[in-house]
């Protein structure tokens, strides 16, 4: 083989190594960029999945709420009659509970998935002693998916109750409306100063 072979060989060799090299270099950043999309779908597809079972749950407590509610009203017709047929003069002292004190779960807003959170959150709250203030107007019908509605809210309590649990007067503040289309959250409660305690914060927001 002759040297200008071999030198043509050569040149080719370099021509090839430097069309890959510049290939890669022009590919590397829409491959990172891949590879970051494909990173961010699987937390997405990960968080979409917890607010579901979230949802569900909800849901779940929705049909629990409505067989109690069911229960305690056939239980307060129960107690109707019976105090009916008391014979007693003095019926007030009979040993039965009164009605009225047999009150069913606050109602906070129309819109039952909000309300249901919203009742799940105030209990939660109760138990923590913490003030919890609501002023929620929002319909059944709104623009809003519930698994939308589901997760901002939660989110929301969430941290706020998390925030104002470790306060000395803990309470939370949220009013929240809908009109026109537009949904409008306001939601305050205590806290400390510099108060994070999650262990992975990117996926946390604050209580405001």
């Amino acid at each position: 083989m002759s040297n200008t072979e071999l030198s043509l060989k050569s040149h080719l060799r370099i021509i090839l190594i430097g069309s890959i090299l510049f290939i890669d270099i022009i590919f590397l950043p829409f491959t990172l960029k891949l590879i970051q999309q494909l990173h961010l779908k699987s937390i997405l597809d990960t968080m979409q999945e917890e607010v579901e079972k979230e949802l569900e749950y909800y849901h779940t407590l929705e049909n629990q709420l409505i067989k109690m509610r069911k229960i305690r009203h056939d239980f307060n017709n129960q107690l109707q009659t019976a105090y009916m047929l008391l014979d007693d003069p003095n019926m007030e002292t009979a040993s039965f509970p009164d009605p009225s004190e047999l009150s069913s779960p606050p109602q906070f807003c129309e819109n039952k998935i909000l309300d249901f959170i919203l009742q799940d959150a105030y209990s939660y709250a109760k138990k923590l002693r913490i003030s919890f203030n609501f002023n929620v107007s929002i319909p059944e019908a709104i623009e809003i998916e519930s698994i939308d509605l589901c997760s901002i809210f939660s989110n929301l309590l969430n941290n706020a109750i998390h925030a104002a649990q470790k306060t000395e007067n803990p309470t939370i503040s949220l009013n929240a409306s809908y009109s026109n289309s537009e949904l409008n959250v306001e939601i305050s409660n205590t806290t400390l100063e510099k108060d994070i305690e999650y262990r992975d914060p990117k996926f946390h927001g604050y209580g405001l």
